[in-house]
């Protein structure tokens, strides 16, 4: 049995949230619950080194790179330096995954990971399951393994017991960091898959209970936050707290093993994605007294999900159209007597001409377009065409009203990013 270390981080309070994101302005990067299953590479994968307990081994960016790995914009390639005690130092060939993990991961110090501390403003920190692990005694050589599959980097620890739980059982995990893949796209960039979260039968280190969980990102890239998935666990084993303390709460679940098969078997870190449609500017008022409302969803690039755009509330029978620009938002007055704005800037497409239905003078009409069909079918060649992720498009509805001022009025405005 190993000597231990005297602790390096004092103890704090237990986050309460089952789902932690560290405090910033717009969060861009999230941790949620996934479904993949796990692809074992500890007969094909690469063995960075022998682990031992609390040790560490370094595999370069150009041994990565001449296995297919590219990286994406949350983890680039980079040199990495994989802890056996479950978690990598990204851009980093020095330093320690220590054996005492933290209980308030988003703010936490780097005194337990490395001599350059807070990751000196290159190295990020990712853990799929950050413990004080103790390798399988002679199953070092097999413990950590990494491999390139479809571009994409996964990392595996095998036969991992707990320094405080050893005996009858090991557990099994994997990371999975995927290439090429923007933070704005929404798709996944790492995912945590278990395996087998069960160390010995009655013990609050399965299950994740007395881990850490997520991804740190110390300042290195702009468009992301910190991340942890439930609360963290004991800042030493030796002093950890009994059972049913609130800093011990089970996280996850193996696929093969568990103490609780219903906690998830993966989990996944991802871009937030674009925010939906966004409403602005002010719609007018009819005669009759009808303020319109202006809904829809983000349209996709590839036309993979469905986008319509809606006005609701118009008033019955009157003849309108939808229409669209790309230039931006615009707030000016329809006219000198009219509640209306104009909240879209020139140049803007007019769609195709129809009527609100519903019943005259009540407010129960609509105008709505499939704009997938639109502009796939109808036309083509539209404002815009052909659109790419991260593009803006603002919309609103025109209608007859002819007592108004110009004898129309117009809806609020809708701003949507264009999803890949």
């Amino acid at each position: 049995m190993s000597v231990r270390k005297l602790p390096l981080l004092g103890s704090a309070a237990a986050l309460a949230a089952a789902l932690v994101t560290a405090p910033t302005a717009a969060a861009q990067i999230t941790i949620v619950t996934s479904t993949t299953a796990f692809n074992s590479i500890s007969a094909t994968g690469t063995s960075p080194g022998t682990a031992v307990d609390d040790s560490e081994h370094n595999v370069s960016s150009a041994a990565l790179s001449a296995a297919g790995f590219t990286g994406n914009q949350l983890l680039a390639l980079a040199n990495i330096r994989i802890g056996n005690n479950g978690a990598v130092l990204w851009n980093s060939t020095a330093g320690e995954v220590g054996y005492i993990n933290s209980t308030t991961f988003g703010t936490m110090a780097a005194s337990n990971l490395t001599t350059t501390g807070n990751g000196n403003g290159t190295m990020q920190f990712v853990c799929p399951l950050w413990d004080d692990h103790f390798p399988l005694s002679g199953g070092g050589a097999n413990t950590l393994r990494w491999q390139v599959i479809g571009g994409n980097l996964y990392i595996q620890w095998t036969d991992e017991d707990h320094f405080n739980a050893q005996g009858s059982g090991t557990v099994q995990f994997q990371m999975i960091v995927y290439s090429n893949r923007t933070i704005a796209s929404g798709l996944p960039l790492v995912e945590f898959v278990y395996n087998d979260t069960l160390y010995a039968a009655s013990q609050y280190q399965n299950d994740g209970g007395s881990a850490t969980i997520g991804y740190k990102n110390w300042g290195v890239v702009a468009a992301a936050n910190d991340v942890e998935y439930g609360t963290g666990g004991g800042t030493n084993t030796l002093a950890d707290p009994a059972f049913g303390d609130p800093s011990m709460q089970p996280k996850v679940g193996g696929w093969v093993s568990n103490a609780n098969p219903a906690f998830p078997h993966a989990l996944v870190i991802k871009g937030a994605g674009p925010p939906p449609p966004v409403s602005y500017c002010t719609a007018g008022t009819s005669t009759n007294g009808c303020t319109p409302s202006l809904s829809g969803q983000n349209l996709s690039a590839t036309f993979a999900s469905a986008c319509s755009v809606t006005a609701s509330l118009v008033e019955g029978q009157k003849s309108g159209i939808l229409f669209y620009g790309v230039s931006g938002q615009n707030n000016t007055v329809w006219c000198a007597t009219s509640t209306s704005f104009l909240c879209v800037k020139a140049p803007t497409q007019r769609t195709v001409a129809q009527n609100s239905g519903g019943t005259t003078g009540a407010c129960d009409g609509t105008l709505s377009l499939d704009v997938n069909n639109y502009l796939q079918v109808v036309n083509p060649t539209a404002l815009g065409m052909p659109f790419a992720a991260g593009n803006v498009i603002d919309w609103q509805g025109w209608y007859r009203d002819p007592p108004a001022c110009k004898t129309t009025q117009l809806t609020n405005g809708l701003e949507m990013t264009v999803l890949p």
